[in-house]
Parts: C-alpha cells; structure tokens; sequence
C-alpha cells in the first residue's frame, strides 16, 4: 500500500503562505465572532440571571449586552452592535482590501484592554484565567493575520500583472 505524500508547506514569505496565514486569522476571527453570538444568543434565551457562558468568545460585545438586559439602556447596545457590525463588515471584505485585517485587529486590542479593565475592576485575573489565555491567543491570531495582509498586499502589488506589450 502506498503512503500519501504529505503536501509540501508553502515557503515562508511566499504569495501561498501569506495567503494561508491571512486565511488562517480569518478563521480565528469568524469563529470567536460566532462564539461571541452564541454567547448572546444564551444571554437571550436564557435570561442574565441564569445565562451560561461560553468561553472563547469576545469579552466587551457580552458584557454590553448584559448591560442592556439588566439596565435597560441603548448605549451598550448600540456599542456592542457597532463593534459586532464592524467585525462582520471586517470578515466579509477581508480579501477585499489589507485594512479590513488592520480594523478587526483594533477591535480586538480595544476588547483585550476592556477585559484588562474589567479585571481591575469588578473581578481578579485567577477567576478569568481562560478568558485571558483566549485573548491572548485571539490577540497574537489577529496580529499575523494583519501583517500577513499587509505583507500580502505589498508583494502582490510588486508582481507584474500580466504580459507587457
């Protein structure tokens, strides 16, 4: 029986590999935006008081929304749902142009010091141990797959386009 040849890795730097890590924190970001939905769906469903909550999910958009349930106001919102809109926005056109991959990475630095605040505040880092490693790990997703973009975009542009005449 013959063994498969495992498919050889892209060379690093190369247009193939750009593109898979561009891919790669794509997917980070659609998954942590549907286990961020999933979470206010539970929220919804559930009602605050018995809610469960899923990990992996983005830490401002949550809290906003329970804030709207508990407190009655718009302003939280309308920021969650601007931030997931923009998310959204950011994923759909993301091989669109290299700065839908700059924006998201803004938001999820913007989510990543909101929960570094809400620890200080209202909680200790023991108790959200995962939240912060899943952060982190979002954080770090985000940050290859915006210089993969941009790296993406400079290289393809310094390629020529087609036959000269």
């Amino acid at each position: 029986m013959k063994t498969k040849e495992p498919m050889p890795r892209p060379e690093k730097g190369s247009v193939e590999y750009l593109t898979q890590r561009s891919k790669t924190a794509r997917g980070n970001l659609i998954l942590t935006l549907v286990f961020t939905g999933v979470n206010v769906l539970l929220l919804l469903i559930q009602g605050f008081e018995n809610a469960n909550y899923f990990l992996f999910s983005l830490w401002f958009p949550y809290t906003k929304f329970l804030e709207a349930f508990l407190y009655g106001a718009y302003i939280p919102l309308i920021s969650a749902g601007v931030m997931l809109a923009a998310l959204i926005l950011c994923v759909i056109f993301w091989s669109k142009s290299k700065w839908t991959s700059a924006v998201s990475l803004v938001f999820v630095i913007l989510d990543c010091l909101y929960l570094g605040w809400w620890i200080l505040i209202y909680s200790n880092a023991s108790t959200m141990i995962l939240d912060i490693l899943f952060h982190l790990w979002v954080l770090y997703a985000a940050i290859l797959g915006c210089t993969a973009s941009f790296s993406l975009a400079k290289k393809t542009a310094a390629q020529p386009q087609g036959p000269e005449l």
